[in-house]
């Protein structure tokens, strides 16, 4: 994607709320405002819909001097003024009585011109624009720093992701690349050259997420960005994909073994190994431009992090791991559990903070020290959960649901109404649970509060530490 390139995304949600209004029958023209936060790295700029405002006929859309219908001068103020006080881009919506193909009148792109430098500074200089739907269609162009840019598509985060560009020319292009030639007669050409845009962030690279970075290599994902702070070591190589003793003599990180087995799998994949820590700002946010993000780390300041993410960023999430319970007396093992939650961002899309999987009480804990542990009376327990046992079989059964559920959910595979529920495996009693997901109205960082992270962007700070600035 090219540094001056625009998308927006937005919840099914808010999209289909939007389209209702729009087009509820009439073959009218109807309007909304899109208010967004913004995203910048180097692929470009993302505006993500916090906030979908719908315009009532007559009163805030209107009929228009120069054209056909335009907002009332009391409505865009109101929520320009609302967009400059909380760091947001205005971003306005019509309609156009097209199918699979719309685009801007004279009239629209005449307006722009007139109107959209003014507006962008009682916004604060925050980006300014429009999008004209039609039914199946989106055309963008949005006011950037005194420069229009042109919207590549628009995106719809929900069970299945749905890229909707201003004409069906746009659509990615398929491959006839014989090397998936097996996996074309199930996605098609266009499945898999979705699946080559992609990029894609994995965070941990122990046995899940060694397996994730394998098998998303192996289906054609363009480009990966893992990210772990340790090395391979003789007791965690039966559970890294591809590593060697050379590896343990060596010392290497395991991202770099990462990096060379997602090489081997694909040549062409544009693998990004991060080896550091993902509670570090500075590398949270090498992540903020990913279009899915897998967790398969072990502690829950990273699960904080890849939870904001998440909502804050509206990517699409995939969280694996596995848990062995072992008596503290007897040392015998009373359960081996498999589980994995997709995490969307949405109402009951899985926010591991609404689901309590988050506590606080652990992640205080994960900053002390040991000394500071044993001062105030934590048991070595504690510590011991940090170092449980583990097989990586246990990551397959978690981790293949993940990898299946994101194929499906890119290259629209997905059945009319598939619930993305999580999973529970507990091996030992040879059950499966489904698992139903919580949402808290009033949830910092999924809930449509003033003040939440949702949809921020880069105008919210992530749940990171800074480098050199203490504990």
């Amino acid at each position: 994607m090219a540094k001056n390139s625009l998308t927006v995304r937005m919840v099914e949600s808010d999209y289909k709320a939007l389209l209702k209004h729009v087009f509820p029958g009439d073959r009218d023209e109807h309007g909304a405002i899109l208010l967004c936060g913004v995203s910048k790295s180097a692929k470009g700029l993302r505006l993500l819909v916090r906030k979908v405002v719908l315009a009532k006929d007559g009163i805030d859309f209107i009929e228009s001097r120069r054209g056909y219908r335009e907002f009332s001068a009391r409505f865009i103020s109101k929520w320009a003024m609302y967009c400059a006080e909380n760091g947001l881009a205005y971003i306005s919506v019509h309609n156009h009585g097209a199918d699979q193909a719309v685009e801007f009148s004279r009239n629209d792109l005449q307006s722009h011109e007139r109107a959209y430098p003014s507006l962008q500074e009682l916004v604060k200089g925050n980006p300014v624009g429009a999008i004209v739907l039609g039914k199946r269609s989106a055309a963008g162009r949005v006011l950037v720093k005194g420069k229009f840019l042109v919207m590549d598509k628009l995106t719809v985060l929900g069970t299945r992701v749905n890229d909707v560009f201003s004409h069906p020319s746009k659509r990615p292009r398929g491959t006839e690349d014989s090397m998936y030639d097996r996996q074309l007669r199930m996605l098609g050409q266009t499945g898999q050259a979705i699946l080559k845009n992609l990029k894609v962030g994995i965070i941990g690279l122990g046995g899940g997420g060694s397996l994730q970075n394998e098998w998303l290599s192996r289906l054609g994902v363009g480009s990966i960005v893992s990210v772990d702070p340790d090395i391979v070591k003789k007791h965690n190589r039966p559970r890294i994909v591809g590593s060697t003793a050379k590896d343990v003599a060596a010392k290497r990180p395991k991202v770099e073994v990462a990096k060379r087995v997602a090489k081997q799998a694909n040549p062409d994949i544009d693998c990004q190994p991060v080896f550091d820590d993902v509670t570090f700002e500075e590398i949270a946010l090498k992540l903020t431009d990913c279009d899915a993000i897998f967790l398969a780390g072990d502690t829950y300041a990273s699960r904080q992090v890849f939870n904001r993410l998440v909502h804050q960023y509206l990517i699409p999430g995939f969280h694996v791991g596995a848990r062995v319970s072992v008596d503290k007396q007897t040392k015998a093992v009373d359960s081996v559990r498999a589980e994995y939650r997709v995490v969307i961002p949405a109402a009951k899309g899985g926010c591991l903070e609404c689901c309590g999987l988050v506590p606080a009480e652990k992640l205080r804990l994960e900053t002390l020290s040991d000394s500071q542990r044993r001062e105030q009376n934590y048991t070595d327990s504690d510590e011991e959960e940090l170092a449980e046992p583990s097989v990586i079989t246990l990551n397959v059964l978690s981790g293949a649901q993940a990898a299946n559920d994101f194929l499906m959910m890119f290259t629209g595979l997905f059945d009319d109404g598939v619930q993305l529920a999580s999973q529970r495996h507990e091996l030992t009693k040879r059950q499966f649970f489904s698992v139903g997901h919580l949402s808290k109205a009033e949830c910092e960082t999924c809930g449509r509060r003033l003040g939440s992270a949702f949809a921020m962007g880069d105008g919210a700070r992530l749940p990171c530490k800074i480098r050199g600035a203490g504990a």
